[in-house]
């Protein structure tokens, strides 16, 4: 905690940073509260299922949205990509056609894709090595700061504005496309924009001959299958946590708090993995938590008492935190700078194909026995815990692993 309130006071830029993401994700919550509900009010739910699908396309693509973010200049990325995004939040308040519910989709998709991958680069111009874990704990506390504050604010800005409008849920859709769109005056001056020495620009011309080529295949593929393990494990958890709630035995009027509890635990957790200590120490603490959010996932095969539930939510949503924010931290230590925005692109992309294939199963594995479904995703947690900081290391280790291989 010490070393991100130090961080924030030494460097406007992370400040800014934080204020961005609070904005930018609070925006995104707003205006997602409201879509479906805005679309079913319209009896237009079959439009927004197809919208819904074409931002998951989208997002599928990131890999490409990732290597323009590393051509352009990062600064022009961040505001490009939140522009973008605006123009489809604005586009939401359509319901009478599928091409403009698609289009909104899309773009959506691809905006939000270019300002999460292009947000790195920003992580790396903040400070120094020393403060990257700061300031990656600093993202996720914004991320889930504005993911909640968003989805409350969505609930009264509705009710108050119901008093005023006819249709106040049209309205809170363009209050989130503006909200956005301000986001646009927190973006600084990126340190890769600026004015760089006669050796940085040589560096700068070798990196750009670099990604003209590639990087090293093994790393490819490493991004290419965590990145599905990852949205697996996390599709067959997430969207059916109300099932599991249910199943335990949870009335149907806390399942809503139960999982708000995720998004306050995470907000308090997330400054905890904020000091050097856990950048050090980033692969062991990785398979630590890793190891424990499988073990814990496995507790909701047993039958228990309501009461005991949340204790395991916020531990649980404790040790997912830290792996989050290690996982990153491991990724921005590996991935080399010229091709930043690619592979965390790529490594998006993944996460959507697995999510989709995951969803999939998921629901079939529900639909049998929900036991199936917690094995299968505590498997697949326990799995990346061992295998993951192995490739770390492997990628890290390899004499070879700056050679440049023709592969895309």
């Amino acid at each position: 905690m010490k070393n991100l309130v130090y961080t924030m006071q030494k460097y406007p830029s992370a400040r800014a940073f934080l204020i961005f993401s609070v904005l930018f994700y609070l925006s995104m919550a707003v205006s997602k509260t409201v879509h479906a509900l805005w679309f079913d009010e319209q009896n237009a739910l079959t439009f927004y299922g197809f919208s819904y699908t074409m931002m998951a396309i989208a997002g599928a693509l990131s890999f490409i949205t990732g290597k323009i973010g590393d051509i352009i200049s990062p600064s022009f990325a961040l505001r490009l990509g939140v522009f973008v995004y605006a123009i489809g939040l604005f586009l939401r308040i359509f319901t009478n056609s599928l091409i403009i519910a698609g289009i909104s989709g899309f773009i959506a998709g691809l905006g939000a894709s270019l300002v999460i991958v292009s947000m790195r680069y920003w992580i790396l111009s903040i400070g120094d090595e020393e403060n990257r874990a700061a300031i990656v704990s600093l993202k996720e506390t914004g991320s889930n700061t504005g993911t909640a504050v968003g989805a409350s604010i969505a609930g009264i800005l509705t009710l108050l504005l119901s008093y005023i409008f006819k249709n106040p849920i049209v309205t809170v859709l363009i209050i989130s496309s503006v909200l956005c769109l301000v986001t646009i005056l927190f973006v600084p001056k990126l340190n890769k924009d600026k004015k760089n020495s006669d050796k940085d620009k040589k560096n700068s011309d070798k990196d750009k001959e670099k990604l003209k080529k590639s990087v090293p295949k093994q790393l490819i593929t490493g991004v290419i299958f965590f990145g599905v393990i990852t949205g697996l494990s996390v599709s067959l958890f997430t969207p059916f946590f109300p099932v599991i709630l249910k199943e335990q035995g949870v009335p149907v009027t806390l399942i809503g708090l139960y999982i708000a509890l995720i998004g306050i635990s995470s907000i308090i957790f997330a400054p905890l993995f904020g000091n050097k200590e856990v950048d050090k120490r980033k692969s062991k603490l990785f398979f630590w938590f890793e190891l424990l959010v499988g073990i814990l996932t496995l507790l909701f095969m047993f039958k228990l008492h309501y009461l005991i539930v949340p204790f395991i939510i916020v531990i649980r949503t404790l040790f997912l935190t830290g792996s989050v924010i290690s996982q990153e931290l491991m990724e921005l230590n590996m991935y080399p700078k010229y091709a930043i925005g690619m592979l965390f692109g790529l490594s998006q992309s993944s996460f959507f194909v697995g999510d989709a294939i995951g969803g999939s199963i998921g629901g079939i594995l529900f639909s049998i026995n929900l036991n199936y479904s917690l094995v299968v995703c505590s498997l697949l947690i326990l799995f990346n815990a061992c295998i993951f900081p192995l490739f770390y290391k492997f990628i890290l280790r390899k004499p070879e692993s700056g050679e440049i291989h023709e592969v895309l």
